[in-house]
């Protein structure tokens, strides 16, 4: 395993009717639980190309994260924010992080306009590596407080993928992009009051 991420560290959580329920048969009212998507997109659909990550979570009321669920694909430039879109309609986010890093603000600013994508926070990298932009997904999980679904067909490659992850620019880390992404911006703004911020995205006042 690389030396960041540990599997044992990531809990477990099942769907169950309006409730989420974790260890020890705790629950998290679904309707009680702040909604969000965070994206890493690439650009090519080639067989070499890094995939989109869209990763979907949930952040209960005592401030644990349950990860819904995780779309990656080869995605050309023209199908980012559709599937976007078709993500946001199945889970209802109150915002999305995304990436928006040279080709890709213009994808965030056409994201912002789709009536399906909620407010959109453009994220960038600046001059901070992987390493350091996972810091917060980092600690949060070693904490025990990053959950995922039990069996869903998707947690195995995000397991994979977490497991070797060092923050040097892995040939494939899309997933914990997204996921460290999604993180930063949590904690970064105040996305859980009841009253959320006005965010401005492209010339677009979005709520």
């Amino acid at each position: 395993e690389g030396a960041v991420f540990k599997r044992g560290w990531f809990r477990y959580f099942e769907f169950r009717p309006d409730v989420y329920v974790l260890p020890g048969g705790a629950l998290a009212i679904t309707r009680d639980c702040h909604v969000f998507t965070s994206v890493d997109p690439a650009a090519s659909e080639r067989q070499s190309a890094d995939y989109t990550a869209i990763v979907t979570m949930a952040l209960t009321p005592v401030g644990d994260v349950l990860i819904l669920d995780m779309v990656r694909e080869r995605l050309g430039v023209e199908r980012i924010v559709p599937k976007l879109a078709e993500v946001c309609r199945q889970w209802g986010p109150e915002w999305v992080a995304f990436e928006a890093d040279n080709f890709q603000v213009g994808v965030a600013r056409q994201a912002a306009r789709h009536h399906d994508i909620p407010t959109v926070q453009e994220m960038r990298s600046g001059l901070h590596g992987k390493l350091v932009r996972a810091h917060a997904a980092i600690v949060r999980t070693e904490q025990g407080r990053v959950y995922l679904p039990v069996g869903a067909a998707w947690v195995d490659d995000f397991l994979d993928e977490t497991a070797s992850f060092t923050g040097n620019d892995a040939p494939h880390d899309d997933q914990v992009d997204a996921f460290a992404q999604g993180i930063r911006a949590l904690d970064r703004y105040d996305w859980v009051s009841d009253s959320k911020p006005e965010v401005l995205v492209g010339g677009f006042s979005r709520r």
